[in-house]
């Protein structure tokens, strides 16, 4: 019981810190429920089981909708590597200063993770065995559980690396398809149904995709305003 309210209290500063660094507002947790709120106005509560509370009003509009959906993305998400990393072995390698606990393995590549421990988060790491498998070398690190997830599925060819794209090209994908979607060309059923599934789908996987395209938004000001010669290029 001890150990489930422990990795409990884990959990909801782990989704703190990542909500926090999404731009959310997040504030103290009280009796298992840390009260979220978005763009200064209150949006739901994270449980310290893993769920999300909310009220149908605080999620009417458009806005608020996508910004509750990449929550709920970032909640699964930590709650997906905070149980994994509770329940994973050591990794056992020579050489390794740091202890770090064995996520996976495959093709002779290692993901590992370890809790930081004079600062909130983890850290997370691909590696490759080393030939008699007692050390591991060429260690790509992240703080991204997600990132270090794809790098491990890449270097263990368990995907191949051009099936993947980055956060920055699936933004471009969605804008392209949502000027598209609100052009004023006809589109066909089947077509407009891909599309949207297409939408949904670099959606959820993108939590921060709000934040990405208002960069892009910026840099297409930016580059218009060039062109007019009112401002110097980006660096």
């Amino acid at each position: 019981m001890e150990k489930e309210k422990t990795l409990q209290e884990t959990y909801l500063r782990e989704v703190d810190l990542q909500l926090r660094r999404s731009g959310f507002e997040t504030e103290q947790p009280k009796d298992g429920y840390m009260p979220v709120r978005w763009d200064g106005t209150p949006l739901c509560r994270v449980t310290e089981g893993g769920g999300v509370q909310y009220h149908a009003e605080d999620v009417e509009d458009e806005t608020r909708r996508s910004m509750f959906s990449t929550l709920v993305d970032i909640t699964g998400r930590v709650s997906e590597y905070v149980r994994l990393m509770e329940n994973a072995p050591p990794l056992t390698c020579t050489d390794l200063r740091d202890r770090f606990k064995l996520l996976a393995e495959f093709n002779g590549i290692v993901l590992a993770g370890r809790k930081y421990e004079k600062q909130p988060g983890y850290q997370f790491v691909t590696w490759e065995r080393t030939f008699d498998g007692d050390g591991v070398v060429a260690g790509n690190y992240y703080e991204n559980y997600m990132n270090a997830k794809a790098d491990f599925a890449i270097r263990s060819g368990l995907v191949q690396k051009g099936r993947l794209f980055s956060d920055k090209q699936l933004t471009e994908v969605y804008q392209c398809i949502q000027e598209t979607m609100e052009g004023d060309e006809p589109i066909a059923p089947e077509r407009e149904k891909v599309l949207k599934d297409t939408m949904e789908q670099i959606e959820n996987t993108l939590p921060d995709l709000n934040v990405l395209m208002s960069i892009s938004a910026i840099r297409d000001e930016h580059y218009r305003q060039m062109l007019l010669g009112q401002t110097p290029e980006l660096g």
